[in-house]
């Protein structure tokens, strides 16, 4: 089984990513597609870069960055695991890219603002729930308790 699972650096995202290593530590058979998105350049960057593959190389290395530990923690566990880094608005990245890689799920974690049943999505989660085309799981952020 294949999951998309998306980290953008997040404690959140990473929730998302220690809920899969359980879920294969406890013997389900799962492959891993790690993303993350980065935005497009902007045209403050353009102007002063003036080089499209300097720009695109920086956002690369960024999201390469953001991967890293995922991708450590998920190799701890012996799941097969590869990572893709995206350019764009990332609720469409990440549903192309489910549906490009034949992905049979969706693994995110969300701290957003918008409620939906009580839980907070982001409205890149919001956006993915509403257009993905195989299941989505939202792994809830667990708060740490103040009492």
């Amino acid at each position: 089984m294949l999951l998309l699972v998306p980290v953008d650096g997040s404690l959140a995202g990473m929730d998302a990513v220690r809920h899969v290593w359980t879920l294969a530590r406890q013997g389900l058979d799962v492959q891993v597609l790690l993303a993350n998105v980065q935005d497009g350049p902007h045209l403050y960057e353009v102007v002063l870069a003036h080089d499209a593959d300097l720009l695109a190389g920086a956002s690369h290395d960024a999201g390469e960055h953001v991967l890293a530990p995922a991708m450590a923690l998920l190799r701890s566990a012996k799941v097969p695991v590869r990572g893709e880094v995206l350019i764009g608005e990332p609720g469409h990245q990440l549903v192309d890219l489910a549906e490009r890689e034949q992905c049979h799920g969706i693994v995110m974690g969300s701290q957003g603002v918008g409620l939906l049943g009580g839980a907070r999505l982001g409205s890149v989660c919001q956006w993915v729930l509403l257009h993905a085309s195989v299941p989505v799981t939202i792994v809830r952020h667990a708060a740490p308790d103040t009492d």
